[in-house]
């Protein structure tokens, strides 16, 4: 974090703000607009479809300087949205509900599951590197080209069973913008997102758990 003497190179580099909901696109458009304006390079949202919103002011922003791929960024949440809009999504943070679903399932049927959750009281944070009763259970990920893959696959069934497009445009042409702006972003950027997913997996990386308004505060005097 910051050294005890000299300036952060990253003070005051992390915009951020409240919208009060999860799911008013509208509010993700208006929080996200100012942000573009004023140098940010990339939003992220913690959940829900307010990402849509960030999408739409990255298209208008897009439109108006005549790109067909950023920055401006945005960063999906919770599934892999890379496929909403190939060449401004920078990857997604996915929330594995999948894996929770079945590691509470095997957690089951080795005869563990009650204990596990006695011993967390109830609650479990499945992140990188998480170990839960001695095996290793990991319930983030940052999007890859194979869950890109997956995705489209799922748009593909949804637009054959109700026979309407999910899919912006077609399947090979939303690969080919994903791969071809991901191998435009500087290498030592995957590199680094390597090496930190690495720390965190060993332990030498701790990711905060802040809960409090204390600790939320105390995070907004280092980083902003």
């Amino acid at each position: 974090y910051c050294p005890e003497t000299g300036e952060c190179w990253y003070k005051g580099r992390v915009l951020w703000t409240y919208t009060g909901t999860f799911s008013d696109i509208t509010k993700g458009y208006e929080a996200a607009k100012p942000m573009y304006g004023q140098g940010a390079i990339a939003v992220y949202n913690i959940a829900g479809p307010l990402g849509l919103g960030i999408n739409q002011a990255v298209q208008e922003i897009a439109d108006e300087r005549g790109l067909d791929m950023g920055p401006p960024f945005w960063i999906g949440v919770d599934a892999n949205q890379d496929w909403i809009n190939p060449g401004f999504i920078l990857a997604s943070m996915m929330k594995r509900v999948d894996r929770g679903v079945y590691y509470a399932t095997l957690l089951t049927i080795i005869g563990k599951f009650k204990d596990v959750v006695q011993q967390n009281e109830g609650v479990l944070v499945l992140g990188i590197g998480t170990q839960v009763g001695g095996l290793p259970m990991e319930g983030i990920s940052v999007s890859t080209l194979a869950d890109l893959e997956e995705f489209i696959q799922m748009g593909i069934r949804a637009e054959e069973l109700t026979g309407k497009e999910v899919l912006p445009m077609p399947p090979e042409e939303i690969k080919q913008k994903v791969e071809q702006m991901r191998s435009q972003i500087p290498s030592w950027v995957w590199d680094a997102l390597t090496e930190l997913e690495s720390k965190i997996r060993t332990g030498q990386v701790d990711v905060p758990l802040v809960l409090t308004k204390e600790d939320v505060q105390r995070w907004r005097e280092i980083l902003g």
